[in-house]
């Protein structure tokens, strides 16, 4: 049975749905911001024109005025795109009782049935799209594929309002040309580590993994010392946590070493 796995993602969620509800500010720079006074003030979401002045998300709003004088920064109203996170899932059930929600905003929907083919996927990923801009008032991008990290990078390749197939037979000539960072969940700090040559990279990802098992063992030692203090009696528990210290400082060098020489800290301590 071929998989074939949609991923939908509203553009510009809390935006879209303000926008909505306010028609004087469709045609201005909008952006969903916190609040500066609670010390949240950064920008949540933007539309698309404010997008096109080069507001990103996660810029303080300070910084996000400074590109678009006339930003309309407008707070979070979190009842309204639950509300509207649950209109979006009632629709996809409709075509799927498999669907997993990706925050308010994006979901996946597994269509996987005997006899369904990618190709009717991406019919129902249309189908989606335009019942979604009809019923709902606002736009999702739709990623269909094999597998779910595909589908979610489809979702991403084109915005707003449009679908994007990643087959299981030409996925490497849409995949292989990308940036690492475009993957899910490589956020930029591993993404700029991991753009270098493929040696050194698969070496960065060797001693990143190495690092992982080490402080994993760290903690455990931790843990194991505790268990000592908790549940051993006459004394043991002492010896425990020093056997705890002992293993953790060797695990923290051995960290320390690790990182250094994948480059983790080199800028951080060269001279």
């Amino acid at each position: 049975m071929e998989r074939v796995i949609l991923h939908c993602d509203a553009n510009a969620f809390y935006a879209s749905v303000e926008c909505l509800y306010t028609p004087s500010i469709r045609q201005s720079p909008v952006a969903v911001c916190g609040s500066v006074e609670e010390r949240h003030g950064i920008v949540l979401t933007k539309n698309q024109i404010a997008k096109q002045f080069g507001v990103q998300t996660g810029e303080a709003i300070w910084q996000a005025r400074q590109k678009c004088p006339d930003l309309i920064c407008v707070p979070p109203d979190y009842a309204l795109y639950i509300r509207f996170s649950r209109r979006m899932r009632r629709l996809y059930e409709e075509y799927s009782d498999r669907v997993e929600s990706f925050g308010l905003d994006e979901a996946w929907i597994d269509l996987s049935n005997p006899g369904l083919t990618i190709r009717d996927g991406e019919r129902i990923a249309h189908e989606i799209r335009l019942r979604v801009k009809r019923e709902l008032g606002i736009t999702v991008s739709v990623g269909v594929s094999f597998n779910k990290i595909f589908a979610k990078l489809g979702s991403d390749m084109k915005k707003p309002d449009a679908v994007t197939v990643i087959p299981a037979d030409s996925f490497r000539e849409k995949v292989w040309p990308l940036p690492v960072g475009d993957l899910l969940f490589v956020v930029a700090n591993l993404a700029r580590k991991l753009e270098v040559e493929p040696e050194d990279a698969l070496r960065a990802a060797n001693d990143v993994k190495f690092t992982m098992i080490v402080s994993i063992a760290s903690m455990a030692c931790w843990r194991v010392g505790f268990s000592y203090i908790i549940g051993v009696r006459m004394g043991m528990g002492a010896i425990g946590v020093w056997i705890a210290m002992v293993v953790d400082w060797v695990c923290r060098v051995t960290c320390f070493v690790t990182r250094f020489r994948s480059g983790v800290w080199k800028e951080k301590y060269k001279a």
